[in-house]
């Protein structure tokens, strides 16, 4: 929840950032426009209308709102709001890709079907083509970069760690709560919306705890144009029925992208609390790379990982893991919680991590042009000396305590870090 009586408004001009444009993405409008807010619907497994996916700041009840057209204005004039769009704007200042940057490529304007709200962008009446759908926070893994407003698992733990440490733990606000978005019920009294949409991006939570994506679905054969639309459903994997996803087959395109964050035990360590096995994960992903094989027309896979401090040496590994899987690999920067940062690690470390960059790079950077583009984001975020190491190592073990799981059976370099050499045994 946005503090009150703060103003967090910046103009661009006052803001320094390492970002430079380039012939593929620019600014368009002013240094701080975002496209995102004016041609997108963006709800929030929070519970509420926000700006994008990347913000959980709340944004009135609908996108037309009062607040919406506020932000809008703002940034037509070049102003920044350093509390909604923080983590775009901590990646820029960083010199790193963040999602407005992305949403300005070239490519990607070209992609999306209608280039009317980049061209000539209202405070209301925009054409919306883009939808952002989090039906609600429900999810039953409790990923350690995650918080109680994604994953309702995790309420327990936040209400008990924001106790302990209110000033380093900052992570959620203080709703931890059970959210629901009735996003097709809000679709259904106003489907003249899904008429120019050509762009979905689905997760949650977990998107497949209940039948919400297949009512969804049902909606844009009704109302929409399921062959002109691309739609990408970030998952955990654990809920996927494969009988079950032919009912998207008339979109143009269905990408799952499954989130795993590192390959082996520490998978489990990071995501599942146990509730999920790796050999799982690898059966479905198996599955997936099979399924993807007999509907390659309209079907994609694709594997992603949130790069940080727990996994900054299970890199190559997942990226072997995503070629053995013939999947299209996505991995983004942890900009928070800020102790999970990749700056943090010491410099013996990094030394490690930028040497798995390297070893990336000449195994697949020549093949895979865009790996070149992450590895680069990769070494920027390792580049940068954060000061939150302490927070990670108090997070880390009053965590573990917490779950009963530690970290010293999954990856003893770190763990030693953590506890020290001395006391790790206690924490077996």
């Amino acid at each position: 929840m946005r503090p009150k009586n703060e103003n967090f408004t910046v103009h661009a001009d006052d803001i320094v950032t390492k970002v430079v444009e380039n012939e593929k993405w620019k600014n368009l409008h002013s240094k701080s426009w975002c496209p995102v807010p004016f041609n997108t619907i963006s709800w929030h497994p929070s519970g509420v209308v926000s700006r994008c996916m990347m913000s959980d700041d709340p944004m009135g009840a609908s996108h037309e709102s009062d607040e919406m057209v506020s932000l809008r204005k703002d940034m037509l004039a070049g102003n920044w709001d350093t509390y909604g769009c923080t983590n775009c704007l901590s990646k820029e200042k960083n010199g790193q890709r963040s999602q407005r940057m992305n949403w300005l490529n070239k490519d990607f304007i070209d992609n999306l079907g209608n280039p009317e709200p980049y061209k000539n962008p209202k405070l209301i009446g925009n054409d919306i083509s883009h939808l952002f759908v989090n039906f609600s926070n429900v999810c039953n893994f409790k990923c350690r970069m995650c918080n109680a407003n994604y994953s309702n698992s995790l309420i327990p733990e936040s209400k008990h760690l924001s106790k302990k440490f209110p000033y380093e733990y900052r992570k959620v606000s203080d709703y931890n709560q059970k959210n629901f978005n009735n996003i097709n019920e809000y679709l259904e009294a106003d489907p003249s919306v899904l008429d120019g949409i050509r762009q979905i991006w689905m997760t949650g939570g977990e998107p497949f705890m209940d039948d919400s994506p297949y009512k969804l679905m049902e909606l844009i054969e009704e109302y929409g144009h399921p062959e002109k639309i691309k739609m990408v459903i970030t998952t955990n994997g654990s809920k996927l029925d494969f009988d079950r996803l032919d009912k998207f087959n008339k979109l143009k395109n269905l990408s799952i992208d499954c989130s795993i964050d590192a390959v082996g035990p520490m998978f489990e360590y990071m995501r599942s609390n146990g509730v999920f096995t790796w050999s799982q994960m690898e059966a479905t992903c198996d599955k997936l790379t099979k399924y993807k094989r007999d509907n390659s027309s309209w079907f994609n896979f694709q594997i992603n990982s949130s790069y940080q401090l727990l996994n900054y040496n299970n890199t190559l590994e997942f990226v072997n893991f995503v070629q053995d899987h013939e999947a299209d690999s996505n991995i983004r920067l942890v900009v928070f919680p800020e102790h999970l940062r990749a700056g943090n690690l010491p410099v013996s470390f990094k030394k490690e991590a930028y040497t798995m960059c390297d070893k990336i790079e000449l195994r697949y950077g020549r093949k895979y042009p865009h790996q070149i583009k992450t590895l680069d984001d990769i070494r920027k975020a390792l580049s940068v000396e954060e000061p939150y190491l302490d927070n990670f190592k108090k997070i880390i073990t009053e965590q573990d305590k917490f779950r009963g799981t530690y970290l010293y059976n999954y990856n003893e370099q770190l763990a030693e870090l953590v506890y020290g050499p001395a006391q790790q045994q206690l924490y077996i």
